[in-house]
């Protein structure tokens, strides 16, 4: 049966991309996923992995994929069948990045290594996919009867590497890359003095001597080990070296505030979210009875001092659809947590009466406050405690899927849950036991500071109203809050329901309706009083705008005004000036001799030539002058020379004048002539 205000597969599911048929009733993939067996604790049995929404058939012992992005409308669905065989029950399947998947019960563990996705498009009939598959610690839990896997989960930012979180209070190290699969490392949290067997498991969960979950901290080689009676061990370094070895904490760790009885003694689930950058963790634990802790790690300035855990919140989650007679009364179920890979302060809390969403804001405020200049790596409980009252409102957690109608109903866990992308927000699939998927827009599940007096349900696009800017589609926005419900998706196995429990349902379903319908209205009017007060404010800053522009239309037009009179007085003394260049241009070619007369032509080319003449015999002529500018200094010297070569004269010999004289003579008709030539060419220059 399904309440008024459940969304079945076949509405919802023409939002994903694709148009594919997948999560219609009849799709052959849950056809292929069968019937699952009633268990006394929730599976998770859907994984999304290498664009695949992937899920472990019970009934036929293999796992069946289908491409959610299928870009035809064939509703076609790929048997993956694995080269090991799967002896165990499966409760999980874990996905990695790198296209591997795990598959683990509390009897055995698998790894398989997907095929590529070219391989399923590549695909042709109904044959079966072959996936190679091996075993992890297979020669162990056969060696060591009653021995039990509690906990599987990848190593952060590891590609092959495995942690193992066993019955016997063990966590052991798998490299799924080597040959042999044994444990590289094995570190014993809590010693066991009874037997590997169901009853003293269930004695050492009494008694808090037994671990039931793990989480990693804010590396891999931190891991944070939860026992059943709430008390949390703190491992670090698990990938051992020759120089290290992995250190346990002796005692569990502290929890701040003090209190005789923090947990009580539930304690089931554990889950971790690194604050990234604000380099912190947070854990949550989960309680069989439906509780919820928030806890803060506070880390230590040496490493020698274990963290201390603060616990900064504590939820409760409603269990049931109705309100239980009884507020004492508690519903023990387990519980499984998972983070959300689209937002890192949401996740989801799975168990037996449905999924939780739940949103914790306290992170915003944690990374304010480990941005200030004055935080130290280390922090006292002081401190904390000013970062949480100055903090955002409490978590919040709303029941998305409820399987339990009132506490006197049987339990009737959902068989997975998974986060499929789309655009423009992911969504999450749940798989009922009654093979339906229930498809619910994340979209709505997002906490900011300026939804906190509104619905959760209303899509965050109001903020463009408080920012002056007006929304772009207010109607889609109108639409979401009016359709958004928070009455969960009421989804149970088929049974017969009296009359009674009809009528009650019924009138619990329209009483939680009419709250909804009302706190729909309250948030409409709210939206649409801040988007009016922004149209308002917007028209007017309009206004204002547009009058500035007018007068700075006004402005500019006068100044256009100036400048075309400048621009017109410039045209016209261009114009004036191009005439006067015309006219300078036709004189100076008037002047210039035409190619028409040849005989002008040759007269200009002789007169070009008798000026390189007379240029060539200037240059010679200069250089004579200077020669007789020098002979005339040198006369000068010989004449008072002679004067005193006259009585050497005097002595010499017949011979010697008569040889002297015609020497002279010589010289002389040569400075003679060449006095003529220089007369001659300063007669031809002038």
């Amino acid at each position: 049966m399904s309440s008024p205000s459940a969304r079945d597969s076949s509405n919802d599911g023409g939002n994903f991309s694709g148009g594919a048929k997948w999560h219609s009733p009849d799709s052959p993939f849950l056809r292929m996923m069968g019937k699952v067996a009633e268990c006394s604790s929730p599976k998770q049995l859907l994984a999304f992995c290498n664009d695949l929404l992937i899920g472990w058939s019970e009934q036929n012992r293999c796992l069946c994929a289908v491409d959610i992005d299928n870009g035809d409308k064939e509703d076609r669905c790929y048997e993956l069948s694995l080269s090991h065989k799967v002896t165990f029950s499966v409760d999980r399947l874990c996905p990695s990045p790198t296209g591997n998947l795990l598959l683990w019960g509390a009897n055995g563990a698998v790894v398989v290594a997907l095929p590529h996705h070219d391989n399923f498009r590549n695909a042709t009939g109904d044959a079966p996919l072959q996936c190679k598959s091996w075993g992890i610690g297979e020669l162990l839990l056969m060696q060591t009867a009653g021995l039990e896997v509690l906990g599987l989960q990848w190593v952060p930012d590891s590609a092959s590497e495995v942690v193992m979180l066993t019955s016997d209070n063990c966590l052991r190290l798998f490299d799924i890359s080597k040959k042999h699969m044994n444990a590289l490392t094995t570190v014993q949290v809590i010693r066991r003095s009874l037997s590997l067997s169901r009853m003293n498991f269930s004695i050492a969960s009494a008694t808090g001597s037994q671990l039931v979950d793990f989480a990693f901290g804010r590396s891999a080689q931190e891991i944070f080990c939860l026992s059943a009676s709430g008390s949390i061990y703190h491992v670090t370094g698990l990938e051992s070296t020759a120089n290290s070895k992995p250190r346990v904490s002796k005692r569990p760790l502290v929890m701040l505030p003090e209190a005789e009885d923090n947990f009580g003694s539930d304690g089931f689930a554990l889950l971790s979210l690194n604050c990234n950058p604000a380099d912190s963790t947070i854990l949550i634990l989960g309680g069989t009875g439906g509780v919820l802790y928030h806890c803060l790690v506070l880390p230590t300035e040496s490493p020698d001092v274990e963290p201390e855990i603060y616990i900064f919140e504590q939820l409760r989650l409603n269990l049931t659809y109705s309100e239980m007679t009884d507020p004492n009364d508690v519903i023990r179920c387990p519980i499984l947590l998972q983070r959300d890979p689209a937002l890192s302060n949401r996740y989801f809390a799975h168990h037996d009466s449905g999924v939780h969403v739940v949103i914790i804001p306290f992170t915003e405020r944690l990374f304010t406050f480990a941005q200030q200049g004055d935080t130290d790596t280390s922090t006292n409980v002081l401190e904390v405690r000013n970062c949480i009252n100055s903090a955002s409102p409490n978590s919040l957690a709303e029941q998305v899927v409820c399987t339990r109608t009132t506490e006197a109903s049987a339990p009737d866990a959902p068989l997975g849950l998974c986060v499929l992308p789309a655009l423009p927000s992911p969504w999450l699939a749940i798989l009922t036991s009654g093979l339906k998927v229930v498809n619910i827009p994340l979209s709505r599940y997002r906490f900011e500071k300026s939804l906190k007096n509104i619905l959760l349900t209303e899509e965050p696009l109001s903020e463009s109203a408080k920012s002056g800017i007006p929304p772009t589609d207010f109607e889609r926005e109108i639409k979401m809050i009016l359709t958004g419900s928070r009455v969960p998706v009421l989804v149970q196995a088929d049974k017969v329901t009296s009359p009674k429990e009809l009528l009650e349902l019924a009138l619990q379903t329209t009483q939680r309706f009419r709250e909804q319908h009302f706190a729909q209205l309250i948030a409409v009017k709210k939206l649409i009083e801040d988007t009016s007060q922004s149209l308002r404010e917007t028209k007017d800053l309009q206004s204002g705008e547009l009058r500035q522009l007018e007068q700075d239309l006004n402005d500019v037009t006068v100044q256009n005004q100036k400048l075309n009179q400048k621009l017109s007085a410039c045209e016209e003394q261009k114009r004036k000036l191009m005439l006067r260049l015309h006219d300078v241009i036709q004189m100076v070619q008037r002047k210039n001799p035409s190619a028409a007369n040849p005989q002008m032509v040759k007269e200009v080319q002789s007169l070009y030539e008798r000026m390189n003449r007379l240029e060539s015999v200037l240059e010679s002529t200069k250089e004579r002058r200077k020669n007789c500018e020098d002979l005339e200094q040198f006369e000068r010297i010989l004449k008072q020379e002679s004067m005193s070569a006259r009585d050497a004269f005097a002595a010499l010999g017949e011979s010697q004048r008569v040889a002297l004289e015609s020497r002279l003579k010589i010289n002389g008709h040569e400075i003679g002539k060449m006095v003529r030539e220089v007369k001659e060419l300063l007669a031809d220059v002038e």
